[in-house]
């Protein structure tokens, strides 16, 4: 999803879903107040106007959200756990400092990628759709979601690169905890030299 180029990145697109279901909800309380439905309906054209013109790159924003989010639900378990806990050694706590998105954290900001999903699902649900258009909830859903891609997108690779580093490290501690016999090497300041002891082929 990080990868994916927005689709709708046009100015007048954001002024559209901003401004039309603010004239919708205003011409409907004109409507209930003087009986004049015609600037209701005008807008309403226009807005499935809008809609239809921009259906296409509108689904494939919705659909590949939710598509991402599947991808991202389990993994965002494994950074809940990595998150949990408090690391003393420098480097860990370095792998740490990338797990977050500007100011949040990794597992939050996904979470806030599952809320415009479940916002994104409910547009099949019929009671939805009866405000759609009026309120271009489709076209804002999916403005939500590239907000997101623009935001946070381009760091979820860096999330999969720590949780791999991570997982490499407890490999090692889980074999280093298995065979306490076998030696280690130990990294030492200073110019690059290899010193050994009782080395031997087995």
């Amino acid at each position: 999803m990080g990868r994916t180029p927005n689709r709708l990145v046009s100015a007048w697109i954001f002024w559209v879903a901003v401004l039309l279901p603010v004239l919708a909800i205003a011409s409907g309380i004109y409507w209930a107040v003087t009986g004049f439905g015609t600037p209701f309906f005008l807008v309403l054209l226009i807005e499935a106007g809008v809609l239809r013109v921009l259906r296409r790159p509108v689904d494939e924003v919705l659909n590949g959200s939710e598509s991402a989010f599947e991808d991202l639900r389990l993994f965002s378990d494994l950074l809940m756990r990595v998150e949990r806990e408090r690391f003393t050694a420098p480097p860990l706590q370095v792998l740490m400092t990338k797990l977050c998105s500007h100011t949040r954290k990794a597992s939050q900001t996904i979470a806030s990628l599952s809320t415009i999903v479940s916002f994104a699902g409910s547009r099949r649900n019929q009671a939805i759709t009866l405000f759609a258009i009026p309120l271009m909830y489709t076209l804002n859903v999916a403005l939500a979601a590239e907000r997101w891609r623009r935001v946070h997108g381009s760091v979820v690779r860096s999330w999969v690169d720590v949780i791999g580093d991570f997982e490499a490290l407890l490999s090692l501690a889980s074999y280093a905890h298995e065979h306490p016999d076998d030696p280690f090497p130990e990294f030492v300041g200073g110019p690059a030299s290899f010193t050994g002891t009782d080395l031997g082929h087995h």
